[in-house]
């Protein structure tokens, strides 16, 4: 191994613990949301699940991988433990927004029909980049379901549907506003100025994606709660 990909990994931990650390972030922003502690440790457990490398991300496995002998808490945690999933959904939007929100992201006012709204003139090039949004839209689903388990949930309720949506938006979104903090710290890559110009000897690494910077979270069971001090007691038999 050269000294370049020892830096490498070097650098590819330190992103990982970043994530670890935005997680913890983002799980402690959520305490307002719930009415009790159990319950927000219990979705803290959840998180963690969501971002280790479970292949499929249900009831029992999310249980499993901290420890819990039966999915009881987890279901209790989608179907009935009080907490505000609506609120939540704001606390993780304000998170990512906080994260990355200077980066240039505009989206043109307009009506249901797709026409420009009066008094806001839309040009082309506007409505150009407001259909590029889709794709964006597109990836971050396609992310939920194949690396966070977007569709793996069995819940038949809506309650508990919408629960694991957000909590699974929440899994991705430490995950995406770490891979975007670790782009702006990537090196530039070597862009060509003249169709002429040949590609470098050495491009160079391109910047962690979301995909990679899940890979790299340290996410054993025995660091299945992202804040550790808060995350007591679930060794026993008490329901949330």
């Amino acid at each position: 191994m050269t000294q370049e990909d020892r830096l490498a990994a070097a650098a590819a931990t330190v992103e990982g613990q970043r994530a670890v650390t935005n997680l913890a972030v983002l799980h402690e922003r959520l305490r307002p949301c719930f009415a009790r502690r159990e319950p927000f440790d219990q979705a803290g457990k959840y998180l963690a699940g969501l971002i280790s490398d479970l292949p499929r991300k249900n009831g029992w496995t999310l249980a499993e991988h901290p420890g819990d002998a039966t999915p009881d808490r987890m279901q209790r945690l989608l179907n009935h433990a009080v907490w505000d999933h609506d609120q939540a959904q704001q606390v993780v939007r304000g998170f990512v927004v906080e994260q990355v929100g200077d980066q240039p992201l505009r989206v043109a006012a307009l009506g249901e029909s797709g026409q420009e709204k009066t008094g806001q003139p839309v040009t082309v090039m506007t409505l150009v980049r407001v259909a590029c949004l889709r794709w964006p839209v597109e990836e971050g689903f396609e992310f939920g379901r194949d690396h966070f388990g977007l569709d793996h949930s069995q819940v038949r309720l809506y309650t508990a549907l919408s629960r694991h949506i957000v909590l699974t938006l929440a899994a991705l979104a430490v995950c995406a506003v770490t891979a975007a903090s670790a782009k702006t710290r990537a090196p530039a890559a070597p862009l060509p100025t003249t169709p002429d110009d040949q590609p470098p000897e050495d491009p160079g690494l391109i910047a962690l994606t979301v995909a990679e910077i899940k890979r790299l979270s340290p996410w054993s069971p025995a660091d299945s709660c992202p804040n550790p001090t808060t995350c007591t007691g679930f060794g026993g038999d008490g329901v949330i």
